[in-house]
């Protein structure tokens, strides 16, 4: 079995090309080597160092994925931290959308109770209307049945579960 130290020793065995061209160098200059000399020993270094480099690769690979099973089983997965997030973050939208239909619809009572309200109130309170409609619509799918408003709860129940008909 492959472990690191044999890993860093087939890298170590990769940098022999500087040593093995500065061989070929010195056969060119101080021993005149001929062309035919020259193009073995060329032929001979691709040959090793693309064996050298392929056994690195293989050996980085075996490390990589025998480490990336024994640290992960994949099959054994516990997903519940990603519930606890979905879980949080419908939480928090509620919380954000109770605090606004909240605040919607204490701005809306008091907007019509005003009397004269002028032009500009008027186009505000339909605009919080909508919102506030579809505040609801958010609640009701974030939110827990219990969380609800009280006054949400009766709607919400007429809305999901309609009263059977007679046909069934």
């Amino acid at each position: 079995m492959l472990d690191r130290f044999d890993f860093e020793q087939d890298m170590m065995n990769c940098w022999h090309v500087v040593d093995d061209i500065k061989q070929l160098t010195a056969m060119v200059t101080d021993r005149n080597a001929s062309t035919d000399n020259i193009a073995d020993v060329l032929l001979g270094l691709q040959v090793l160092y693309n064996d050298r480099f392929t056994q690195l690769l293989d050996g980085f690979e075996t490390l990589v994925f025998e480490n990336f099973e024994k640290q992960v089983d994949v099959n054994d997965t516990d997903a519940t931290w990603m519930e606890s997030e979905s879980d949080r973050a419908d939480n928090i939208v509620s919380a954000e959308m109770l605090e606004q239909y909240n605040n919607l619809k204490s701005g809306n009572k008091e907007q019509k109770d005003i009397d004269n309200s002028a032009e500009y109130k008027k186009v505000n309170l339909a605009y919080n209307e909508k919102l506030l409609d579809a505040c609801i619509t958010v609640l009701k799918h974030y939110t827990a049945y219990s969380d609800l408003p009280e006054e949400l709860q009766s709607d919400y129940r007429i809305e999901m579960w309609p009263a059977a008909s007679n046909n069934e």
